[in-house]
Order: structure tokens, then C-alpha cells, then sequence
């Protein structure tokens, strides 16, 4: 299957459904012939404007006959239908602001794998990008507020579709709903542990939880990304990158991470307002942003690519020299996503460290029972420690402080007894290859990256003659669609 599928059209070849026999026709014919049969009778004038008069009407049905032909094969005919319609493709996220979040969807439902475990207030929607905006203002810049502002946008131009595309149509607002799962809860508790550790360096005299000049790139599916930043938080300022908006046929499942985004809302705004001083960037995105895609007629290409810093001039302006790329598992960290390895490189070539960190290097230890120092006496990393449910690095207590041994970039504060058995993350280096999204030859400041040919864009219907957009291509509900032979999917 193809990532990059052609611009087909759903048209099937026309064929004539209409015939015309009239006796009006017929009549011309022997009309004509029985003019000759009367010559010697009538005058050559009479005789003339007849035979014009007969080439009128033959004319005239001719006319009409192509008429009907035309009005067979077009549903803009004479017999009724849509508008003739051409096809064009537009960029799905600028279709889903102008028309809509829904386009070519409307009333269908979004899919959410989760639960909802708390009562919700949709009007908390409308501060998300407020309340998830990262607090350090030299970060603003690279914030991605896209899918925050989604749940109450307005679409301009959704009067201006079929009639049958703008029924039933609601805001995002009215149909999410904030969502939890276990998935969730583990990357939440794994956040900690990775906080805790970084707590501890202000253990170690003259230094501090940014000393170790740590950015992570958080690459984990959408609403796992936001609970493991929500755990992180404490030591870690969050930039998210989510650059979509959910649609009911979606390739990528941002409802989702909205959805994650609004369980966690409390938590984020309750940092942020906080402002604590020191925390280093976290750079936050769905690991599913560039999916395979198959189908224009049953899926909606809301796909997008990472927007990271476009230089590694522009991490160390963020005093960041080391780059920490957190994944799902030691299998994901051979190899980062293609749209990160242009500025992965980049990174690299720059002067940046960059190892990979998975999260299942992260487990709690099945014979410690937890005990950990008299709360009183608790040191800021002890209760993030505390916090994850005693998520240890290396799945023990005696490895936990192997972190800074294994990426060497601070201090440690505490002495390791042990070291994990594996850990590929910690070997891995970012190399330059060609793929859809990247260039294979980076060079010191990234202004663009390749994508697939469609990349991020819908079939459209447009009028012909006027060019006005009458809906999606695809949608079921298209009048263009039903005069064309149906629906595709």
C-alpha cells in the first residue's frame, strides 16, 4: 500500500440511458419526401419556403435530440440533478477551518479509545491553548496551538456547501470529551520517574536540573505523548506540536490526543501558572502523524509532519546541547520517525548529542515494596519518585540512578549498584537516508522537507464554470455523489 496515493476520480464513463423516437420527427421526414411527389403542382417559391420550413423543424428536433442526450449523460441536464462538478484536492486542514471540522463527515461519530473518568465542562475547551501554551516565552515560537483551538471554531464558509453537508453539523466542542486509559496512566508514571532523576542533580552542589542541558522530543501516540509530558512537567516546560484537527474519518486520531489533552488540562494550566524557573524544553508530538494512507473514499488524510527547531544554533539558543528522543520501545530506537531524521541529523552534525530513551526501560520493581524515605525527610526527586508508583530506570532501585551513567551529560547525584541489562537507546546516532519526508543531505538550517505527492490533502468537488467548492469529494451525503453512482467507500 502506497503512503502517497494518485488523484483518481470516482466518475464512471457515461452512457446513453435516453432515446428519441418522436413522431414529430418521423413526420418531417415524410413531409420532405412528399414534396417532391407534388412538384409539377405547386410553384417553385411555395415549393422553397417549404423545404425551408421543413429543414427548420428537422433542425429544431436535431436540437432537441442532442438535448436529451446531454440531459441522459449530465446531472445538470434538463431532467434535474447536481451541478456538473470537476475534482481538485485542497489541503485538509484548511478545508476543515473554512467548511468546517467535519468536512464531508458531518454526523458521524468520533472514535475514542479510552474512558471518560471525570465529569467534563466543555467550556474548559475554549482555554486549552491558553492553558497549554508553554510558559518560557523564548518557546512560544515553536508552539503549535492548532489542534487546542479546534473544539469551538467557527467555519466561515460552511453556509456555502450543499445543503446536505451543513445539516446536522456541530461543533467539536459539543461531541469531546475528556479521556483516560491505562496507556496513558503508565507514559504518566514513566514522566515522573524521568522527572525524578532530573530532580536529583540539584542534589550535586552547583548544579541544577538544567544542567544537564537536556531537551527531550517526546514521539509516543498522541494521548500517551500528553500523560507522559504531564508527568514530566515538573522539571520539563511542554511545547506541543499537534498541527492537526480531529475529523470522524481521520488517519490520525486527534480527537484522541485532544481528548488526553483535556484530562490533563488542570494539571498543565496549574504548571504554567506556576512558572517554575529552570525547566528545560519538551517537545511534544503524536507518533502517528504521518500513517500509512490507503483510501481517499473512506479515510481523511489529517496528517501532518513534525515542525522542531530548524538548527541546532536554535537548540543551543535554548541553552539545549543535548537532544533526548523518547519512544515506545527498545525496537523503535534504532531508528527515528522520517520526518525527525533531517533535523535529528542536523542536530548531530551540529554539535548536539542525540540518544533515544524508551519507556520500557522504565518498570516498576516487582521486590521492592516502595519504601522510601520518611516523607518529612523527602527530597523533591524521592516524591516524584514516590509519585510514579516506584517506576524505577532499569526496573530496580539499585539501577535508577544508572540514568546519568548511561547518557553522561550531568552528574549523578546517587550512587547505582547495578546497570540495566540493554538499553539500544543509549547507543543510538541519528544517519542521514532518503525517505518521503526526508532529504537524505540536511543541510545547517532547515527552511523545508520533502513530503508525499497529496501529502495532508482531500478530494474536492467544485462547480464547474463558478469553481465553488461544494463539499468534499467523498462525503455520503453529496448530491454529487449520489448522481455519479454513490458513495465509494
Amino acid at each position: 500500500m502506497s503512503s502517497d496515493p494518485s488523484n483518481t476520480s470516482s466518475s464512471a464513463p457515461y452512457a446513453r440511458d435516453r432515446a428519441v423516437d418522436k413522431p414529430g420527427i418521423i413526420g418531417a421526414r415524410w413531409w420532405h419526401a412528399s414534396l417532391v411527389d407534388q412538384e409539377a403542382q405547386i410553384a417553385r417559391r411555395t415549393a422553397i419556403r417549404n423545404i425551408l420550413i421543413a429543414g427548420g423543424v428537422i433542425a429544431g428536433f436535431g436540437a432537441m435530440l442532442a438535448m436529451c442526450v446531454k440531459a441522459g449523460s449530465s446531472p445538470s441536464g434538463l431532467l434535474g440533478g447536481a451541478p456538473d462538478v470537476s475534482d481538485a484536492r485542497k489541503t485538509a486542514l484548511e478545508m476543515q477551518k473554512e467548511y468546517g471540522w467535519s468536512f464531508g463527515a458531518v454526523g458521524e461519530a468520533l472514535v475514542f479509545d479510552g474512558y471518560a473518568t471525570k465529569p467534563f465542562e466543555p467550556g474548559a475547551l475554549r482555554s486549552l491553548a491558553t492553558d497549554l501554551a508553554p510558559a518560557s516565552p523564548r518557546l512560544v515560537p515553536f508552539f503549535q496551538a492548532t489542534l487546542f483551538q479546534s473544539p469551538d471554531a467557527v467555519p466561515p464558509s460552511l453556509g456555502k456547501l450543499d445543503p446536505s453537508e451543513v445539516a446536522g453539523f456541530q461543533p467539536l466542542s459539543a461531541v469531546m470529551k475528556p479521556m483516560f486509559s491505562t496507556s496513558m496512566d503508565a507514559a504518566y508514571a514513566r514522566g515522573k520517574s524521568l522527572a525524578s532523576l532530573f530532580a536529583s542533580l540539584a542534589e550535586v552542589p552547583g548544579q541544577t536540573p538544567a544542567s544537564a542541558k537536556t531537551a527531550l522530543i517526546v514521539d509516543l501516540a498522541g494521548p500517551e505523548s500528553v500523560a507522559f509530558a504531564a508527568g514530566a512537567i515538573a522539571m520539563f516546560d511542554p511545547v506541543f506540536l499537534f498541527d492537526n484537527w480531529p475529523h470522524p474519518r481521520g488517519i490520525v486520531r486527534a480527537q484522541e490526543t485532544l481528548a488526553a489533552a483535556a484530562y490533563y488540562q488542570p494539571l498543565f494550566a496549574e504548571a504554567k501558572k506556576a512558572n517554575r524557573p529552570g525547566r528545560s524544553p519538551m517537545f511534544v508530538l503524536d507518533r502517528r502523524r504521518i500513517a500509512t494512507y490507503t483510501d481517499d473514499a473512506t479515510e481523511f488524510d489529517n496528517r501532518y509532519v513534525a515542525k522542531l527547531p530548524p538548527s541546532a544554533a536554535a537548540m543551543r539558543a535554548l541553552d539545549v546541547t543535548h537532544i533526548l528522543y523518547v519512544v515506545p520501545s527498545q525496537r523503535d530506537a534504532f531508528k527515528e520517525l522520517d520526518d525527525l531524521n533531517d533535523e535529528l541529523v542536523v542536530y548531530s552534525n551540529g554539535g548536539a548529542d542525540v540518544k533515544a530513551l524508551s519507556l520500557d526501560m522504565f518498570a516498576t520493581d516487582k521486590t521492592d515494596a516502595g519504601v522510601s524515605t520518611p516523607p518529612t525527610a523527602q527530597k523533591e526527586s524521592d516524591k516524584l519518585l514516590g509519585e510514579s508508583g516506584f517506576v524505577y530506570y532499569g526496573g530496580s532501585r539499585g539501577s535508577h540512578h544508572a540514568f546519568f551513567a548511561d547518557y553522561p551529560w550531568a552528574r549523578p547525584a546517587r550512587a547505582a549498584t547495578t546497570r540495566p541489562g540493554t538499553n539500544t537507546g543509549k547507543s543510538y546516532f541519528p544517519s542521514a537516508r532518503v525517505t518521503p519526508y526526508s532529504s537524505g543531505s540536511p543541510s545547517g538550517v532547515l527552511t523545508s522537507k520533502p513530503r508525499p505527492t497529496s501529502f495532508g490533502t482531500v478530494p474536492v468537488a467544485i462547480a464547474v464554470g463558478t469553481g465553488v467548492i461544494l463539499g468534499a469529494r467523498y462525503s455520503r451525503s453529496g448530491s454529487w455523489n449520489r448522481s455519479s453512482g454513490g458513495f465509494g467507500g
